[in-house]
């Protein structure tokens, strides 16, 4: 079960790499239905991955459920809400959305995530390019001694 799973979930995050959309959602598939607690417990990150992937291929409504299946998980994956309320504003869940970005703003790592936030807040960051995004580029703009400290 959860040598299967790690390998499954491999999968996915290789084929995330190559933008593989299809493959991410098909390994991530696999593997929870090897050994669903595994990757609920130990991996939430494939479903970041899974988010991204439907996001990517316009299935927001996927999308949307995979990220909330990460965030019943990992309630402190602070990406996951703002992913999410990308797409709950693309389904037209306007409410859904604003409590995702209030979740976001509201948190403990608001303060770090800032610049992020705004990006993403602008259009400049989404499900499209998130994988691309240099994010430690962002929180050194909000903390430009992050690049001088060791």
């Amino acid at each position: 079960g959860q040598n299967n799973a790690i390998t499954s979930a491999a999968e996915a995050f290789g084929a995330a790499t190559l933008r593989q959309w299809r493959q991410v959602i098909n390994a991530v598939e696999a593997g929870t239905t090897l050994d669903n607690d595994f990757y609920d417990v130990y991996l939430p990150d494939v479903f970041l991955l899974e988010g991204i992937a439907y996001c990517n291929l316009g299935d927001y409504a996927a999308a949307e459920a995979s990220y909330t299946r990460l965030i019943d998980h990992a309630p402190d994956y602070i990406m996951a809400y703002a992913l999410r309320g990308e797409s709950r504003r693309e389904q037209g869940n306007l409410i859904g959305a604003t409590q995702d970005g209030l979740t976001v703003t509201q948190s403990d790592q608001a303060t770090l995530y800032a610049p992020y936030i705004s990006a993403f807040l602008s259009g400049e960051i989404n499900c499209t390019n998130f994988l691309d995004v240099d994010l430690s580029a962002f929180i050194n703009e909000a903390t430009p001694e992050a690049t001088t400290n060791p």
